[in-house]
């Protein structure tokens, strides 16, 4: 005997209403809460989510219809770029995940102009724009940078990239009674670096006592807390 229903069962009851819309724009609407605040989510529609698709294309995460109805397909890619940018994966398009777009945007157009300074002109195709051609490396140096040697052992219990190393300086510090916590920023290298501050004398400082690749680093967004 089956009891309640699945949460596949529910997005699919969602996309299906959005997409066929039984009661019309405005109850449909009302039904699934599309207008509840600001946030895109499975069963938004509209201009926004266009936007949305145009952006999550033109870097490679989502190659469905540009059709401004956010389906299954849509949140799928969201969920992509959340989980590459370290933010909670759940498909929804809030505040913490637009600003990551927008640093996604700021970082990848500073090295294609970098690019365009130096003369040099991407190999790109017919499916393959600028601005995927650029993100792609981006992803690539990123990947490389902190993940190369991921698994080494820098001693004192140290080993693999940012976040590893300061999920450890965190475990450490707080069994030892210090405050402390995760942040996330990013930098001139990737869009979702990580390192550890602590409290001391009423403020939240820079904790330096790591390896480099969970050291801090400039900013070049907000800080995220992430843990602590």
């Amino acid at each position: 005997m089956k009891v309640g229903v699945s949460s596949d069962e529910v997005e699919n009851t969602q996309a299906a209403l959005q997409t066929k819309k039984p009661f019309g724009e405005k109850a449909t609407n009302k039904i699934l809460k599309t207008n509840d605040s600001g946030d895109l989510k499975l069963g938004s529609a509209g201009d926004n989510v266009k936007k949305l698709q145009k952006w999550l294309t033109d870097y490679g995460y989502y190659s469905g219809d540009v059709d401004g109805e956010f389906g299954a397909d849509t949140e799928k890619a969201v969920k992509l770029f959340q989980e590459e940018a370290g933010l909670i994966v759940d498909g929804v398009v809030g505040d913490d995940t637009d600003k990551a777009m927008k640093n996604w945007d700021k970082y990848v157009a500073e090295v294609q102009a970098a690019a365009d300074e130096q003369g040099y002109t991407p190999q790109t195709t017919a499916t393959t724009t600028n601005r995927q051609y650029y993100a792609n490396a981006v992803r690539s140096y990123s990947r490389n940078y902190y993940n190369y040697g991921g698994n080494y052992n820098y001693g004192g219990g140290y080993s693999g990239d940012c976040w590893d190393i300061s999920n450890t300086a965190y475990n450490r510090l707080t069994s030892s009674g210090q405050r402390a916590r995760i942040i996330q920023y990013a930098n001139s290298y990737v869009g979702n670096h990580r390192s550890v501050q602590v409290y001391q004398n009423g403020k939240w400082v820079d904790y330096n006592n790591v390896p480099r690749r969970g050291s801090p680093t400039s900013r070049l967004s907000k800080e995220i807390v992430i843990k602590g």
